[in-house]
């Protein structure tokens, strides 16, 4: 690099502040890469926000024993998010959970 740098007619000083610009420039655009990706993943969320995993559709959340699941408002799915269902399954009420889901899937037929 050096050779190619003092072929450019570049000096001692105009090598070092070659050097640092050009770190300065990385360190710059490693953030503003950083900062794209945190965009990109936030408008990823809200495009996929409370979206049914099955059909697209829009989901609503409903409450079960103090726990919130989604439910799709269009294929009628239920889904849990990570130790949903295991609080559930923990739960000293579980009978009343699962007498709630008998009742649910009764409803819908």
């Amino acid at each position: 690099m050096k050779n190619e740098l003092s072929q450019h007619g570049y000096d001692k000083e105009n090598e070092f502040f070659f050097k640092v610009n050009k770190e300065l420039i990385e360190k710059h655009r490693l953030m503003l890469d950083q900062e794209k990706k945190k965009v990109m993943e936030g408008e990823l969320k809200k495009d996929h926000w409370l979206k049914c995993p099955k059909c697209g559709d829009d989901m609503k959340e409903k409450n079960i024993l103090g726990v919130i699941i989604d439910q799709c408002l269009s294929c009628e799915g239920i889904y849990f998010d990570k130790g949903e269902w295991q609080l559930l399954m923990e739960a000293e009420e579980q009978d009343k959970f699962w007498g709630w889901l008998k009742k649910f899937f009764q409803e819908k037929n």
